[in-house]
């Protein structure tokens, strides 16, 4: 039998689900007719004491302080930029408190540094901070509680949700009007060429989890007894040369490992580093190669031009063009215009920045395998040149190539034959078929991109075999959901009561309008929302307000559909349904109408007219029977008062 039913059940305290609860929080605090003698009941489960309010990404699960964020501190507040409570500090805000608050000037350092590499641990302690901020603003109003156990099962053939949730060891019935998944990244990718050695305890597949720990100690163990015995350090590969690789790395050098590594990804691409600047600098600007907002505005005068070739489509298609060709021609043609752009003095990350709102238009306009094209086979180009690394991670592993100890490789763990990773003799063999690296953007090509960054074989590729003593993988977590190994996930999926995104083929189907969930048959599955994750591909293709662009909407690429500020749009868009239905079940509001689901409004993301330049040729597409949201201005915040 189900314990007295709450108001709302919020599954995951990570990211997603500590911002819908601050924002909920909020929602409460500011509503007249919620009192204290009728409070809202609000149940947090989270399935490990240690990633409440932080989860894995912000958590303390993998007991290391030394993560990082990939933004900086003026990118991580979870709010919109415009519009900051009374009261709650912007992150860097709280920085600057924790080191006017230091007891001596070496403490004051360190806090001030964090500003440029903040530690995901200090993300998650600000957010825990504004829970209990949110707590304080709510009073009376709302009572939170917090249990640890593990959703198993969500029941949705009645009249309201009930979650079946496995807590110290026996099953329990939580009934909720309303329910938020916001289980995070619960599964790591596992490709078939690991399959031999998972389970060996010399490939880590899980490098934030709690065992990490014991496995890089034993990593350090080996060094340490080889060094004792005048043998050369150990060797590792870590899978993945992106930003959940570059942690792998950052750790082992934090560590003191002093043996050769190696990285591998399909093309040997990084991302692009920031460059440091002081604390005093940063409080007044930015980072050296973060978007600039004079370049962004100009960026926002005018429609992509590849869009037109975008639009040209469906019509092409009816006529009989082939998808394969439809892909081809609109990647080209994003390609050659991001290589314009490049050349003009935009950076990679300003550029896509840009373009990554018009991702709903993109959705609508072609179908649903092409749009999973080209954010899955070019996901190299789009998701790498999205977004950099902070300066501190950007020297380690610059000195680490430098040095010879870094190798990044381009390549494939297998050959045509399809070997896989195996253990021979205490090592683990790796059979690679590598080629070239490639080059970032703007990193040569005269700051264009290269013609060709094939993700299959290719002819001519060398074929090595080489030993590891240790294997990590990088890959960073799963976000597709058809093959899910989570129990809880493999369930919804079994039972049709939600299905892939179809588009984007990462996280779920939602409801544009509220992230309401969508079941196998396309209806909505009422009061069930979903956000963080499960959201990616809504996120992708949504039309949600980018909280540090006051004003913009629009959809996200690839890395931004999982940080801070493109969770944070969800969540907000969420949140406005999620206390409606709230305000509705408790006889204060108006019914909704939640007759159609919708993936986002009719309208081309906001825009003002402009033209491109001749190298570009004629922009005829204004769309000026669309509806435009006025054009933002950048919104700056005043500086937090440093104490001297």
């Amino acid at each position: 039998m189900a314990e007295k039913m709450q108001d709302l059940v919020i599954v995951g305290t990570g990211l997603a689900g500590t911002v819908a609860l601050v924002q909920e929080l909020l929602k409460i605090a500011a509503e007249p007719a919620i009192t204290p003698d009728n409070p809202v009941t609000i149940t947090l489960l989270e399935r490990n004491e240690a990633q409440k309010f932080g989860g894995v990404a912000y958590g303390r699960t993998a007991e290391f302080d030394q993560f990082r964020l990939n933004l900086s501190s003026k990118r991580a507040t979870p709010f919109m930029a415009n519009d900051i409570p009374d009261g709650f500090p912007t992150f860097p805000q709280y920085i600057v408190g924790l080191a006017n608050d230091a007891p001596d000037a070496a403490e004051k350092k360190r806090f001030m540094a964090y500003l440029l590499d903040p530690p995901r641990v200090l993300l998650g302690d600000y957010l825990s901070h504004l829970v209990d901020l949110a707590m304080v603003k709510a009073g009376g109003k709302v009572n939170v509680t917090t249990r640890i156990g593990e959703a198993l099962e969500l029941a949705t053939d009645g009249p309201h949700p009930v979650l079946q949730v496995k807590e110290n060891g026996a099953m329990t019935a939580i009934a909720a009007a309303q329910v938020v998944l916001a289980t995070g990244q619960r599964e790591i990718q596992r490709p078939a060429f690991v399959e031999d050695i998972v389970g060996s305890p010399r490939y880590l597949e899980d490098p934030y989890a709690a065992t990490s720990k014991d496995f890089y100690a034993q990593v350090m163990d080996e060094q340490a007894r080889r060094e004792k015995s005048g043998l050369p350090p150990p060797q590792v590969l870590v899978l993945g040369t992106a930003l959940s690789s570059h942690d792998c790395v950052l750790r082992l050098l934090h560590l003191g490992f002093k043996g050769k590594i190696d990285m591998i990804s399909r093309n040997g691409l990084e991302h692009a580093g920031y460059g440091a600047v002081t604390p005093e600098q940063y409080l007044a600007g930015s980072l050296v190669g973060e978007p600039r907002p004079e370049k962004k505005a100009e960026l926002a005068k005018t429609l992509p031009r590849f869009l037109r070739v975008v639009n040209a489509q469906p019509a092409k298609i009816a006529a009989g063009k082939s998808h394969d060709d439809v892909e081809k021609d609109v990647v080209t043609a994003m390609r050659r215009e991001f290589g314009v752009l490049m050349r003009k003095g935009y950076t990679a990350e300003e550029v896509l920045g840009y373009w990554e709102r018009f991702n709903p238009d993109i959705g609508a306009a072609l179908p649903d395998d092409v749009c999973g094209k080209i954010y899955n086979r070019h996901a190299t180009w789009l998701g790498t040149h999205r977004v950099g690394t902070t300066p501190a991670n950007t020297k380690m592993m610059v000195d680490a190539q430098a040095s010879g100890q870094l190798e990044i490789l381009a390549g494939f763990i297998s050959t045509k034959d399809g070997e896989k990773l195996h253990e021979y003799k205490n090592s683990i063999v790796a059979h690679m078929s590598l080629k070239d690296r490639v080059e970032r953007a703007d990193g040569g090509h005269e700051g264009g991109v290269p013609r060709e960054w094939s993700s299959s074989f290719q002819d001519g590729m060398r074929e090595e075999a080489r030993k590891f003593d240790f294997v990590i993988a990088g890959l960073g977590n799963a976000v597709t959901y058809d093959k899910a190994r989570d129990p809880f996930w493999a369930g919804m999926i079994k039972k049709g009561q939600c299905q892939p995104h179809r588009k984007a083929g990462d996280g779920i189907e939602l409801d544009g309008k509220d992230l309401t969930v969508i079941d196998a048959t396309g209806k909505r599955v009422e009061n069930v929302a979903a956000c963080g994750i499960p959201a990616f591909g809504a996120t992708m293709y949504g039309r949600f307000p980018h909280p540090e662009e006051p004003g913009v909407y629009g959809g996200r690429i690839l890395p931004f559909t999982a940080n801070i500020v493109g969770i944070t749009g969800g969540v907000i868009q969420m949140v406005e349904g999620l206390h409606e239905r709230m305000m509705r079940d408790r006889g204060l509001g108006p019914a909704l109408d939640v007759s159609a689901p919708s993936s986002s409004p009719d309208s081309v993301a906001q825009m003002q007219r402009g033209e491109l330049g001749a190298e570009f040729g004629i922009v005829g597409a204004r769309y000026e029977d669309k509806q435009q949201d006025p054009p933002s201005k950048p919104v700056k915040l005043p500086a937090p008062a440093l104490k001297t």
